[in-house]
């Protein structure tokens, strides 16, 4: 079990871990969400396939899941934050057509229980496309109301080669519960 935040997760061995902490809300690289904790681990010398956990605050008034919205709605949102293909556009925020962008897609979105898992593909500028399950839900811990977002990342084309070693980590995730 993680100790500051209290999620429990299962990985393969040999999996190394990262861990990134921000001040908070008023620090200049944190982001809008509050984010606080970032974990992240992958197979030893294989930066492309990753797992990732972020912690962030939750306000008192989102008290399930469903408070974002239905999960296509907020598979969508999630997704339309890293899509960058409208700006291809002629034209689009002053730019020619001739430009590259990021691109995003959903593949699925979905509820199970209290969370949403959502799937996706994003191909960044001039790298190979990835295809990232999410699975996104509310928990508490130590008396504060937390979002918990697993990530679960590698390259598009890998993707079926991890996806007994991904089924294996998210059967694994829980979160604490009010």
């Amino acid at each position: 079990m993680d100790e500051p935040d209290g999620f429990a997760i299962t990985l393969p061995p040999g999996w190394q871990q990262r861990v990134g902490q921000l001040a908070g809300v008023n620090n200049r690289l944190s982001n809008s969400a509050g984010l606080k904790r970032a974990i992240s681990w992958h197979p030893d010398g294989n930066l492309n396939v990753n797992v990732s956990v972020t912690v962030s605050p939750l306000a008192a008034d989102f008290t399930s899941i469903t408070s974002f919205g239905r999960p296509e709605e907020f598979g969508q949102a999630l997704v339309n934050q890293m899509d960058r293909s409208f700006l291809t556009r002629a034209g689009a925020l002053g730019r020619g057509a001739s430009r590259r962008e990021q691109t995003a897609q959903l593949v699925s979105a979905r509820q199970a229980g209290p969370s949403y898992l959502v799937s996706y593909t994003v191909s960044p500028v001039d790298l190979a496309p990835r295809a990232v399950t999410s699975v996104v839900t509310p928990g508490s811990h130590k008396r504060r109301s937390r979002l918990y977002t697993l990530n679960l990342s590698a390259p598009a084309e890998e993707r079926e080669r991890w996806e007994p070693v991904f089924s294996g980590v998210l059967q694994s995730f829980s979160v604490p519960r009010a």
